[in-house]
């Protein structure tokens, strides 16, 4: 059926609505006519004036004079029939008595909705039985009206919906805004029906509100949900591929400024593991679908927008304005998207305006708050622990020379600073101080704190704002959107803070009755500033916490542990070095001004022209453009500047200066960096049912280019003046001494200035098709040809087409479809190929320049990239085997799913003769294997009309294993280092040494590859001696997400888990790792004989020993490897919708609150118990809150 109403007439409704009405009106129209219902006539008259109409622009006018909204089936009604019609003061029975006058069609009035059929008898003169609905005997007890509104479980209004008092013959149906009235009497009950949807009925006491939730159940037809590829949206109940969707309430619900959050937990197969950041450049989302299918190219999904793929990433994107995502998975799902689809394929659908005659508007408020670190419970020992470190070293045996402390600070390869500690005790010991007042100094050192001052003057809660205004207009033929965001975030670094601007606007106009034109744009501006500041864990690894950072008054105190001592900077000055060469993180964070500014615009345009009934033609266009315009002044007052000029400076024969080749004054880092995309795509769409529904042919067929321009411009400006804005150009091409670098080689200037211009085209053939049989039996077929200059010059691999085949069987609609227990049940079966291009690579030979400091600054090129004629696509093969399953009334319902993905012609290192020019080169030789199962199941546990709890599983296994890797024998630490790729394992697998505790002297002891003990001097190089850990990628991982609501409220509680791999923790004392700061554990090292008895961690060595093997292995122990598998309790939201007529009074649509927390708890199962994911600090809890209306 189809509504001409204010959302638009024929075919100008959007397609999810048009689909999802066309049903659900059907059904209305059959109950309606088995309790021959009939509405009473209206009193209101009318005028009409219209010669030679179109029916379709007769129902536009009716339903503009009069409110009046038709329902039918576009094949009972020719749209395009002429009539003429003069009527003035008419009853609307008389207008509809006219207009079909000689046809076979009917009316039925239910208040403001005229629904038409097709009578069983001839056509008649127009003669419609106006008779009354049957009135039963009118209650002695006076009657009064109800109302409501009727939404779904995702809180979308229900239009059309039944409304009866249960056993008589009086009903209404719900508006478009799913809102009804009805004039009922104490104690009958009202039945709520719909198709699709379980019936409610709901006994009538003394509330004049009642407000229904429907759920949908197993008869939800073709159409209702749609999920879409990026290049067309198909119903999932046709879909062969592996997809999921994340619906628009339960994107709205969630209280996150960022889309990758808002995904996190709500689907199978998705895995959300912040370590990807760090082991993976190629992967800055942290987003993995199905494992990984690379060694070296891009691993992360790629992100469509409204049909086009993205370079701006999620940032860009305004989470208020998302409508729906949906995550493709396997080949025939994504094989369309061709050589960017083997990562998986996340496609976003934004909000569009709607064509409704009346203005919408919503505005939204979120406010988050995150708490600061704590930095008292870390891994890390407290100031008395931190002093008995310092004092152990000062008193081991060879570190520390105590004429070194004091003499000859500026003497290349002495020490040039020290801490407290070793001052007070070096100069106890050449006898300038007493050593009564050196332990004075010291048990000062212990009572210091300086994580206290730490925290106060640099860390804070984190702070994100958002406001966002968002409205739309529609008529018969347009529509529009726009909205408005502005993003303020104050992060926990003192200084570290960004404001974000995001607009959209989008419209849909129709030219003709088959031509629609539409636009968008989308413009966001994100502008960061950067104190000098160090995070939590860097403080660590830079500062002694046991010394403070400003003293009493105030005054800014040196570090001991970057730059110089007082002592040693006065006396560079005086030899006529430019600036003091201490460092303060006060007088840093004073100096900063770090700025970037990222700009990102999105134009696009199509049209859509009808070409014949159910083929059309589309024409579209996106335009990409991206800033960054990052400024970093380093001031006079700035370490760096003041250590680049001091670094340089040349020093005369008796040790003063007598030149700055670096000059003096700030320094200047510039950066403007600029990506432009522009595609273009021309696409044929063809959707036909035949022989009434039998049959279902859809169709896509399209061309698309692609240019890719990115340009970088670096700049470095020395003696930068900010009043003049002039600045020094210094000798860049001279090697320059470093008097102060015992061991190191003449340097030149940091130039720190680059240009860069990278241009990428492609071109795609593509096509996709699906065939239905009888709603039973689906076939489905794509394929995609991808060139791009990326590939090599060989015609063998450039032109390889990729394609993907899938089968569907509706077993319900074969065996089940009368019975009571089984609701949905199919199987799916696809197999297919997707690509991915590595575009760090090229074909062709390419050298760089070195400087070579034997030959004191001779330029030479060498080989970076050897030519490869062959370089070529990597290729996934997919199989994915689907089960979707709903019973009892989809009280369970869900789908389980295995696939097997073997990845081939994977770049990595191949091995070369070295007479070529180089030893190994990238080539297209590895191959990748993963399996595995994802599982979704859904459970409705009670659906009462007050009450409600639904409950979503999700699982996923995935196993990877390197099937084919060519690469040269490696040495242990390689294994170790985690930078070996060895075949037959998964990726990421880690490797340790096999640890045997402590000998009888405290030194590490270990099994090597003859399974015999290894002492402290034993060098280790048999990868034999190494243990197999496994993986650090979670092998099981999923979540279980319970959802309760109770009249007004509601309650979402978010849970994730990880499984089944391991970790490494390295927070403890490592005796080959001298730091700044020591460790909880180090009290317990061994310190006397017998002590290995009672512990493992090592004696602190002696600067002899320090570099034995034993000592250098010990951080790679597999002592220090554990379970990583963890249960997050990720996120809890409560809801609190207010009650209409309040929100009625306020003049709204809509008000609702909520407020939400994350990362609140964490169970580990490791023997530290720490997460994995934080081992240095406690998780971070963030509380929001949310203030939503529409108008």
């Amino acid at each position: 059926m189809k509504i001409a109403d204010t959302l638009g007439t024929g075919k100008s409704v959007h397609h999810y609505l048009y689909l999802k009405m066309k049903f659900s009106f059907l059904l209305l129209l059959i109950s309606l006519l088995q309790v021959h219902a009939k509405s009473y006539a209206q009193k209101e008259s009318f005028d009409l004036n219209m010669e030679s109409a179109t029916i379709d622009e007769v129902f536009s006018a009716i339903q503009n004079q009069t409110g009046y909204r038709f329902l039918y089936n576009d094949r009972t009604v020719n749209l395009d029939r002429k009539i003429s019609i003069i009527m003035e003061g008419r009853r609307i029975e008389r207008l509809l008595n006219r207009i079909f006058k000689g046809t076979n069609i009917t009316y039925t009035i239910i208040e403001k909705q005229i629904i038409l059929n097709i009578s069983e008898k001839n056509p008649t003169n127009g003669k419609i039985d106006e008779k009354p609905i049957e009135r039963t005997k009118e209650p002695e007890e006076p009657q009064r009206i109800v109302s409501g509104r009727v939404v779904d479980t995702d809180g979308i209004p229900l239009f059309g919906v039944s409304v009866l008092i249960k056993g008589t013959q009086k009903g209404v149906a719900t508006d478009e805004d799913g809102k009804y009235a009805v004039t009922v009497n104490s104690g009958e009950i009202l039945i709520f029906s719909y198709l699709g949807f379980l019936d409610i009925e709901i006994p009538i006491g003394n509330e004049l509100i009642y407000d229904v939730v429907m759920t949908e159940t197993s008869f939800k037809l073709d159409g209702v949900e749609l999920v879409s590829t990026g290049y067309q949206k198909i119903e999932k109940e046709r879909a062969t591929g592996s997809f999921e969707r994340v619906k628009e309430q339960t994107l709205e619900r969630k209280i996150n400024q960022d889309i990758v959050s808002k995904i996190r937990g709500e689907v199978s197969g998705v895995l959300f593991d912040p370590n990807v950041n760090s082991r993976d450049n190629n992967n800055s989302l942290g987003i993995t679908i199905r494992g990984t299918s690379s060694l070296r190219a891009n691993t992360e999904p790629l992100v469509v927008v409204d049909g086009f793929p993205i370079r701006g990433g999620f940032n860009t994107i305004n989470p208020n304005d998302v409508e729906s995502i949906s995550i493709l998975k396997d080949a025939a799902a994504a094989s369309i998207w061709g050589i960017r689809a083997t990562n998986g394929v996340i496609v976003i659908v934004t909000k569009k305006g709607s064509r409704k005659n009346k203005l919408a508007i919503e505005a939204s408020v979120n406010s988050s708050f995150t708490l600061k670190t704590d930095i008292f419970k870390s891994a890390y020992a407290d100031p008395q622990t931190q002093t008995d470190y310092q004092i152990a070293l000062f008193e081991s045996s060879g570190y520390f020379d105590t004429d070194q402390l004091f003499d000859g600070a500026l003497e290349p390869g002495r020490l040039s600073q020290v801490n407290r500690v070793y001052e007070a005790l070096g100069l106890a010991e050449r006898g300038d101080i007493s050593q009564e007042d050196a332990s004075s100094r010291i048990e000062a050192i212990r009572k210091t704190d300086g994580r206290k001052q730490y925290a106060s003057l640099f860390l804070k809660p984190q702070l994100w704002n958002q406001y966002n205004l968002a409205a739309s207009v529609g008529g018969e033929k347009y529509s529009a959107r726009g909205s408005v965001t502005y993003n303020r975030n104050t992060d926990e670094l003192m200084g570290d803070e960004s404001d974000q601007f995001i607009v959209n606007f989008s419209n849909s106009f129709d030219l003709s009755s088959r031509l629609r034109v539409n636009a968008s744009v989308n413009f966001s501006q994100n502008r960061i500033e950067n104190s000098a500041g160090i995070g939590p864990g860097n403080y660590f690894d830079q500062y002694a916490l046991n010394e403070a950072i400003l003293d009493s008054d105030g005054n800014q105190i040196p570090a001991s542990t970057l730059g110089f001592s007082q002592a040693s900077s006065d006396l560079a000055q005086q030899r006529g070095y430019a600036y003091p060469w201490i460092y303060n993180l006060q007088q840093e964070f004073d100096n900063a001004d770090n700025t970037s500014v990222n700009t990102e615009i999105r134009i696009q345009t199509g049209l859509t022209y009808e070409l014949i009934d159910g083929l059309d033609l589309g024409l579209s266009y996106q335009y990409e453009y991206g800033q960054l315009n990052a400024r970093n002044l380093q001031n006079e007052a700035t370490f760096s500047t003041r250590s680049t000029v001091n670094e340089f400076t040349q020093i005369d024969n008796t040790g003063n200066v007598s030149g700055f080749p670096v000059p003096k004054g700030s320094i200047l880092d510039q950066s403007f960096a600029t990506l432009n995309t522009n595609t273009f795509r021309a696409q044929l769409n063809y959707d036909k049912d035949y022989k009434e529904g039998d049959h279902r042919l859809t169709a896509i067929a399209g061309y698309e280019a692609r240019k890719v321009i990115s340009e970088t411009n670096n700049d470095r400006k020395y003696g930068f003046n900010e009043q003049s804005l002039l600045n020094i150009l210094p000798d860049y091409s001279t090697l320059f001494p470093l008097p102060l670098e015992q061991f190191s080689q003449p340097s030149l200037i940091p130039r720190n200035a680059d240009l860069l211009f990278v241009e990428n085209r492609f071109i795609s053939y593509y096509a996709n098709a699906s065939y239905s049989y009888l709603n039973k039996y689906t076939i489905s077929g794509s394929t995609r040809l991808d060139d791009t200059n990326l590939f090599g010059s060989s015609k063998k691999f450039r032109n390889v087409p990729l394609f993907s085949v899938g089968l569907k069987w509706n077993l319900f609609q074969e065996f089940f479809n009368e019975g009571d227990t089984i609701d949905q049940l199919s199987l799916r079966a696809t197999y297919g190929t997707n690509g991915n291009v590595d575009r760090s690579t090229s074909p062709f030979l390419q050298t760089k320049q070195g400087i070579d400091f034997i030959t004191f600054g001779n330029i030479f090129s060498f080989i970076s990239t050897v030519p490869n004629p062959f370089l070529r696509l990597e290729k996934t093969q997919t199989l994915n085997l689907g089960l979707d399953f709903g019973l009892f009334k989809n009280g369970l319902s869900g789908s389980i799913e295995y696939y097997r993905k073997n990845s081939i012609d994977l770049l990595a290192d191949r091995q070369l003769n070295p007479t070529v020019g180089v030893n190994s080169t990238l080539l297209n030789t590895g191959e990748l294997f993963n399996n595995g199962v994802d599982i979704s199941l859904n459970f409705t546990l009670v659906n009462g009309d007050q009450f409600g709890w639904d409950t979503a599983a999700n699982f996923s296994l995935n196993e990877n294993e390197l099937t084919k890797v060519d690469v040269a024998q490696e040495d242990v630490f390689s294994f170790v280092r985690g930078l070996s790729q060895v075949e037959g394992t998964p990726l990421n697998t880690i490797y340790s040494f096999r640890y045997a505790g402590l000998d009888g002297s405290g030194a590490p002891q270990y099994i090597n590859g003859s399974n015999e003990l290894a002492r402290v001097s034993e060098d280790i190089t048999d990868t034999n001696a190494l243990i197999n850990e496994g993986t650090t990628t979670p092998r099981y991982y999923g979540s279980l997400i319970n959802d309760f609501r109770y009249k007004n409220l509601s309650l979402r509680i978010l849970t994730t888990y990880v499984a089944g791999h391991v970790f490494r923790n390295t927070n403890s004392f490592d005796p080959s790792n001298i730091g700044f700061n020591a460790f909880q554990d180090f009290n317990n090292r061994w310190q006397n004989i017998g002590d290995e008895n009672m512990t493992d961690i090592p004696a602190l060595p002696s600067n002899f020993q320090i570099g034995l093997p034993g000592y250098q292995n010990y951080r790679f122990a597999d002592k220090f490897v554990d379970n990583a598998a963890n249960i997050r309790l990720s996120e809890i939201i409560f809801g609190y919708q207010f009650p209409r007529p309040l929100v009625e009074r306020l003049s709204m649509e809509s008000f609702q609150l909520s407020l939400q927390a994350q990362n609140l708890k964490v169970w580990n199962f490791n023997k530290w118990n720490v997460d994995p994911l934080n081992v240095l600090f406690p998780i971070r809890p963030t509380f929001s809150i949310n203030l939503s209306a529409s108008f």
